[in-house]
């Protein structure tokens, strides 16, 4: 399996994110349920998304465009020599696009920063059932055009948003 070919624009020009797909990471790929959301890499030539989790080292490819799992690897790894991977910011790869969840007293609101301007805020609640407290994990890719969040509450439910 290749990674791809290197893009030549490394962000693009975003200003609306709609839901793609929403999977449970175990049910669906086999991921542990208590995994939690570290990164997201995109390979839109091949239709893959590669998903890190941090604390168990977990890692699966799953198709871009469905969801379906592609791949996935299970390290013999253990929580304690895996920290390092923590301490992620939800940012594109020059920090042009940032995004993150916050809880406004009633619902979960992903809020979408543009070159430091809010441009989007999709409420999780309305949207996907998700309560204030059930966001744990949110991810970017490195051009901006897709942003994933975990419930980790509900079963850890990953929700991926395509921006366009």
């Amino acid at each position: 399996m290749g990674f791809g070919t290197t893009p030549t624009v490394l962000e693009g020009d975003y200003s609306n994110w709609t839901l793609r797909w929403s999977k449970d990471q175990n049910a669906d790929w086999g991921v542990n349920a208590q995994a939690e959301l570290n990164r997201i890499i995109s390979y839109t030539d091949q239709d893959k998304l590669l998903i890190l989790f941090g604390d168990f080292g977990q890692v699966a490819f799953v198709v871009l465009s469905t969801g379906v799992l592609d791949t996935f690897v299970n390290p013999t790894i253990t929580w304690a020599n895996y920290a390092g991977i923590y301490n992620y910011t939800p940012t594109s790869f020059h920090r042009r696009y940032w995004a993150g969840v916050i809880n406004d007293g009633t619902d979960a609101i992903l809020k979408i920063f543009k070159d430091g301007s809010l441009i989007q805020s999709l409420n999780l609640t309305t949207l996907l059932g998700w309560s204030k407290t059930d966001v744990i994990g949110v991810a970017i890719s490195e051009t901006g055009k897709y942003i994933a969040c975990q419930n980790y509450t509900l079963l850890s439910i990953i929700a991926l948003f395509e921006g366009s």
